[in-house]
């Protein structure tokens, strides 16, 4: 029989393939679990590509450990005339974060950002929550995960290693523009809240817009910051929108589409915190209903609807 071998990169883009193609499926058939394997795969074919970089730099960056085990292991696979990774017990390999982390300090590949690690940082978080944890995923934050990290992945890709966009099949090139598509969606309502918010001028408005009781005074934001990104110890992401006035400050989650999931009160809370408890809001652009309201009141969030929003359009446009 022949032998079977995948190398790093076609392993590495198989998945990542099948990831944007999982991803693809899920939006026609709406089924979670392909949604999980869109995250679970993208993730994995990010990895291999990146230790795959790694390899091409110096191949000893792979190993987790270049220790006394590791030196040993690699003189056995030296004597046995095979590759270290054939051994029964190989040596451990980095970890993701890891190889993100080596490709920043020993490659200085300049496509690898800030911005891209944030956001690659992010995706490594929404896998560990799918791995480990019976959470809901966040389709919203999913979509705008892969649209944001396609073209940078791209060209670090292609920089490092060579023959990604030529490989590319067609069709996982329409799924990616489908991607991009239905983020830029999402793209716009964040656009239209961070224009609104910048004439907040110390109005005062009905509670209610914000699911309170009584009336509320609108802040005056001296700076807003759309796509804000965070970048602390044990919290990296980047949130929709961030504005601070003289005495406070909000953080601005956006959401679409027919439902809200209670994973995003969740999530614009911990970003909240990570903000020295920086006053969290939730836009909706959909049908609020009761039981969200009362969890967002406990919570501490304030969370305006569709409906809520185009009045608090109205009155900040008469004011102008």
């Amino acid at each position: 029989m022949s032998k079977l071998k995948i190398d790093l990169k076609e392993n590495g883009l198989h998945s990542l393939w099948r990831g944007i193609e999982a991803y693809q499926e899920y939006t026609q058939a709406q089924d979670k679990w392909l949604l999980k394997e869109a995250i679970m795969f993208v993730h994995h074919g990010i990895e291999l590509l990146m230790k795959e970089i790694l390899v091409e730099h110096s191949e000893y960056l792979i190993f987790d450990d270049i220790g006394r085990d590791t030196v040993k292991k690699q003189k056995k696979a030296n004597l046995e005339k095979t590759g270290v990774f054939y051994l029964q017990d190989p040596p451990k390999t980095v970890t993701f974060l890891d190889a993100i982390k080596r490709v920043e300090a020993f490659v200085q590949s300049s496509e690898l950002d800030e911005a891209l690690a944030t956001w690659l940082y992010e995706l490594n978080q929404l896998r560990n929550q799918l791995e480990h944890y019976a959470i809901e995923a966040d389709a919203e934050r999913v979509v705008k995960l892969l649209s944001n990290i396609r073209e940078p992945l791209l060209e670090l890709f292609e920089a490092q290693i060579g023959g990604i966009k030529r490989e590319e099949p067609e069709q996982i090139s329409n799924a990616w523009t489908n991607v991009k598509n239905i983020a830029s969606e999402a793209l716009l309502k964040e656009v239209e809240v961070a224009e609104l918010i910048q004439h907040f001028q110390g109005q005062e408005i009905p509670g209610r817009i914000f699911s309170l009781d009584g009336s509320i005074i609108l802040p005056t934001f001296k700076h807003v910051q759309h796509n804000f990104r965070i970048n602390k110890l044990q919290h990296r992401t980047i949130v929709d929108v961030f504005a601070e006035s003289d005495s406070e400050s909000w953080v601005i989650e956006v959401k679409m589409g027919r439902f809200l999931s209670p994973q995003a009160l969740y999530q614009v809370s911990a970003v909240s915190s990570a903000l020295d408890n920086a006053v969290p809001w939730l836009v909706f652009f959909g049908k609020l209903h009761n039981p969200m309201r009362e969890q967002a009141r406990d919570l501490g969030i304030l969370l305006t609807g569709s409906q809520e929003w185009q009045e608090l359009k109205n009155i900040i446009g008469k004011v102008e």
